[in-house]
């Protein structure tokens, strides 16, 4: 091991560790690591919401929504950076729209 290491997990193929927050009768909820032989991708699995937190702002993934939310700790809205931005249109945000009527210019 090295000097730094405190914990070392090793499989076989793959490996990961499973969390059962309600015990193992109410089943997995959640997975972090190397999901199949030879995957080299590590992932973070959650069969809910899943929220990354760093005390000053955070970034949620609602399983109900395709949309990612960055908040402020506090629940306000948090500033954003992205190199690239896909515009999208969510049919959610869409409600009680009506024609436009044309007015009589003055």
């Amino acid at each position: 091991m090295s000097s730094g290491s405190i914990l070392r997990l090793v499989g076989a193929q793959h490996g990961f560790v499973e969390f059962f927050p309600f015990g193992k009768a109410q089943g997995r909820k959640g997975w972090l690591g190397y999901g199949t032989a030879g995957d080299t991708t590590l992932t973070l699995k959650a069969n809910s919401a899943l929220r990354l937190d760093s005390g000053s702002a955070r970034i949620d993934l609602d399983n109900a929504s395709p949309a990612v939310y960055i908040k402020s700790s506090s629940g306000g809205d948090a500033t954003a950076y992205a190199k690239t931005f896909t515009p999208t249109s969510r049919r959610e945000l869409k409600k009680n729209i009506e024609l436009f009527k044309r007015v009589n210019r003055v």
